[in-house]
């Protein structure tokens, strides 16, 4: 019980760590994170160009000068990651030694730290923190690898593929098990001044072997659970709080109120983030390190006496000077873009995004069918996005993979086929036996189905095999009155081009994966449907004070959700439009988007 809960061992020091976490907090979200937003963008500069987006990431990547880029970008985190690491289990070293450090100190000897083991000979703390803490763990208390994200379109490829899924749970479990054993690396290193990360994860591996890594599972089950419980518990009282509070204030609605109970955990992300940082991962950390002290001495080791390191920022000026104008430098040009970044999310009113079903109600029905857009409708969602390609005697039908086997089990490309070779496949079965003998449908077929009922978000998926698609669904919507309730979309920027120059009345939307840069001054898009990861604040203000609009894909998650309708977008794509209308109704009151903004606000912290 004494290594699950060391209150012995953070006694001396619980006050400091804690300031030093809110230090640390602080200066993530004004320095840390706006430096790596900088270099980010230097993507575009080492390019030659304004704009990196889906037409030209080939180029950027072949360039050896984006590397350059991508490695600094690696080294910062795992400084920056890793600083706080230091600084931790140095402030706990301290405290089994019996000595206080105060929150200057600790700061200090984390600089310290981070300095003397930036070395070539820890390159490994590379990996280890961008990928082992990243995949492995839940205590990776700094966030900073929160700038590596896994896109919707990864999470939709697993629910997809069941191999891809399976590979991902290995993955998960590899890294889980590799954090485990290496758990005790960084206090070895620490404590051996001339041992690598490599050699210290080696013997923290001899020290984790056996039945010992049952008991470090358990330390991190039990803070697992902890954290779990108080957030629960969290958002337990603040359910009874505001239920008393409101039937107090507004007793004749009822109804209301428990409508906005239903919402009862709004602010847990919030505070679980808060507790999370500042409290238990520190805890969880002096677990691990007790635990460590205890191996120690079954390896009849000694623990060593705490060492004053040399205080580079107080006795090295150059270097001090240099730090201190970093901070200043950082904070002076970040500082007025966050505080705005706050004013306007505690000032902006809640925008209603347009919730598109994402092929169709694809959740309920096989992806881009009849059924996907009739289950859309009977649903009363009011937009929904689909995929077209061409077939080989020109008609347009509604497909995303270019080949048949995933839905219909014909190993065939589009362009190969006739549509009289594919209208009568089973294009259901692959979803559910209720749904067998469902077709591949045109896109004529959906446009009359969809008619006055459905926005249509259109993309063309190019084939290289498919000279004319453009006029061909041009003249479909042309032929069905479509235009002012459809947009055409594409990842090919001169497909759209192309849809301008042959009719510069249908909205156009460039769908890309990536968007760094000035982005909103793609001129032939009206729109910009990207990746939840490049919906930044930035990115968004940008786009739409250009009077473009923006579409989010593919979204299923509930806190993603709410971080986009905090940002105002304009469409939201998705699987699960249920929950997505949920979310917007659960802020529609005018006390939950107050709420939300608070919450959103706090939540850079």
């Amino acid at each position: 019980m004494r290594v699950l809960v060391p209150f012995g061992l953070v006694r001396e020091n619980l006050r400091g760590i804690m300031l030093f976490e809110a230090l640390y907090r602080l200066l993530v979200w004004l320095v840390f994170f706006p430096i790596l937003t900088w270099i980010y963008r230097l993507l575009p500069f080492v390019n030659g160009t304004s704009i990196i987006a889906a037409y030209n990431i080939n180029s950027v990547f072949r360039n050896p000068l984006s590397w350059l880029v991508f490695l600094l970008l690696a080294v910062l985190m795992t400084v920056f990651a890793s600083f706080e690491r230091f600084a931790i289990v140095d402030a706990l070293h301290a405290s089994k030694c019996g000595l206080k450090r105060s929150v200057k100190q600790i700061f200090s000897t984390g600089v310290d730290l981070t300095v003397q083991n930036l070395r070539l000979k820890n390159v490994m703390l590379i990996p280890y923190v961008l990928i082992i803490l990243h995949f492995g763990s839940f205590s990776d208390i700094s966030g900073i690898t929160s700038f590596i994200k896994l896109p919707g379109s990864f999470w939709e490829s697993l629910d997809k593929y069941p191999w891809q899924m399976a590979l991902y749970a290995v993955w998960i479990i590899i890294t889980f098990y590799i954090n485990i054993r290496a758990i005790f690396a960084i206090p070895v290193m620490m404590e051996e001044d001339s041992t690598s990360f490599y050699h210290a994860s080696v013997k923290s591996a001899k020290m984790t072997k056996g039945r010992y890594t049952l008991r470090l599972l358990l330390i991190m089950a039990f803070w697992g659970g902890l954290l779990t419980l108080l957030s629960a518990l969290f958002a337990l009282a603040i359910v009874v709080v505001w239920f008393l509070l409101s039937l107090w204030l507004q007793p004749g609605q009822t109804e209301n109120i428990v409508a906005f109970v239903r919402a009862r955990y709004a602010g847990t992300d919030l505070v679980c983030g808060l507790v999370t940082s500042w409290l238990l991962l520190p805890l969880t950390l002096a677990s691990f390190q007790s635990a460590y002290y205890e191996r120690k001495k079954d390896f009849k080791e000694d623990i060593l006496d705490y060492t004053e390191e040399p205080n580079y920022l107080k006795h090295n000026r150059t270097f001090g000077t240099v730090f201190t104008l970093v901070l200043a430098v950082s904070i002076f040009f970040s500082g007025p873009r966050r505080f705005s970044q706050v004013k306007w999310m505690m000032n902006t009113s809640m925008g209603t995004p347009l919730i598109m079903a994402h092929r169709g109600y694809s959740q309920a029905a096989p992806e881009n069918t009849l059924p996907a857009f009739e289950k859309a409708i009977d649903s009363g969602f009011t937009a929904a996005e689909l995929d077209v390609q061409m077939t080989k005697d020109g008609e347009i039908v509604l497909l995303h993979d270019s080949n048949l086997k995933r839905t219909t089990g014909l190993n065939l490309n589009i362009w190969d086929v006739t549509y009289d070779e594919i209208k009568n496949l089973d294009n259901g079965s692959f979803f559910s036996s209720e749904f067998a003998g469902t077709k591949i449908p045109t896109l004529d077929q959906v446009l009359k189905l969809c008619k006055d009922k459905l926005y249509l978000n259109i993309e063309i998926k190019r084939t290289g095999h498919d000279d004319g698609i453009v006029e061909r669904v041009i003249k479909v919507i042309e032929d069905n009155d479509y235009f002012d309730n459809c947009d055409i979309t594409s990842q090919n920027y001169a497909t759209l081009e192309e849809v301008r120059a042959i009719n510069p009345d249908i909205l156009t939307a460039y769908t890309s994966s990536v968007g760094i840069g000035r982005i909103q001054n793609l001129d032939a898009a009206d729109i910009l449907s990207i990746m939840e990861s490049s919906a930044t604040y930035t990115n968004v203000e940008a786009i739409q004070n250009e009077g473009k609009r923006i579409f989010v894909w593919t979204v299923n998650e509930q806190k993603t959700m709410e971080t986009l309708i905090n940002l105002n977008v304009d469409a939201i794509l998705t699987n699960d439009p249920k929950l997505c209308q949920k979310v917007i109704d659960r802020y529609s009151s005018e006390v939950m988007n107050i709420v939300r903004r608070l919450t959103n606000a706090l939540a850079y912290l």
